[in-house]
């Protein structure tokens, strides 16, 4: 390995543990969110499951619309 090659992987190991280490807290904090209110998690699921019904119900018809209800759908968790 080059002196360049190794300065590069090693410059770039602190900001892949920083975003590594940040993604985790975020899961955790998902989690214990998810733990303290879970009629919450029910409640999005519940409405992913219509959104993607619905989506499956308009593929043939209007299979743009489908296409936006599944991205709606999608979207909820992230919320």
């Amino acid at each position: 390995m080059s002196t360049a090659a190794r300065t590069l992987s090693t410059a770039a190991a602190p900001n892949r543990l920083q975003t590594a280490v940040s993604t985790l807290a975020n899961e955790a904090l998902a989690l214990v969110g998810a733990l303290l209110q879970p009629g919450k998690v029910l409640a999005d699921v519940d409405q992913m499951g219509k959104l993607l019904a619905a989506a499956n119900a308009l593929d043939e018809r209007d299979p743009v619309r489908a296409r936006l209800l599944r991205r709606r759908a999608s979207a909820i968790g992230l919320n």
